[in-house]
């Protein structure tokens, strides 16, 4: 399940690829086992993805890419399962890709993405509208 530092959680999708050239070294995407601690013990709902094992499926419901910090080497996720929204975000380290936050995001805090949102699909855009207002 990785190194001794870090947790396999799955391979990045195809469609996050085509949407986000040249950020991507390699398709495995890893969590540090420090990160993996953090989110459990602040977002512990949320950390049910990464215990059973499930991120896969977090990935494989990717819909959309925003800017939601200032930093720029990270890049955030959106992604739909079950009727909720989450917020997660991969960073890329020069040796391998990682996890950097995984979260529920409130209505407020998708507002604030909203500006810099770019959608895989255009019927993903018109749930989002939907749901924020």
């Amino acid at each position: 399940m990785g190194t001794k530092n870090r947790i396999a959680l799955g391979i990045v999708t195809a469609m996050m690829i085509h949407h986000i050239r040249n950020f991507f070294d390699s398709k495995d995407l890893y969590i540090t086992k420090r990160k993996e601690q953090l989110i459990r013990t602040k977002h512990p709902i949320e950390s049910s993805y990464i215990i059973n094992n499930k991120f896969q499926n977090v990935l494989d419901n990717t819909i959309a890419t925003c800017q939601y910090g200032k930093d720029n080497n990270i890049k955030n996720f959106i992604s739909f399962i079950d009727e909720q929204y989450i917020l997660y975000g991969i960073s890329n380290n020069g040796y391998y890709i990682h996890v950097t936050t995984l979260f529920y995001p409130s209505k407020k805090k998708l507002k604030q993405c909203r500006g810099n949102i770019k959608f895989f699909k255009s019927n993903f855009e018109i749930k989002f509208e939907k749901y924020i207002q």
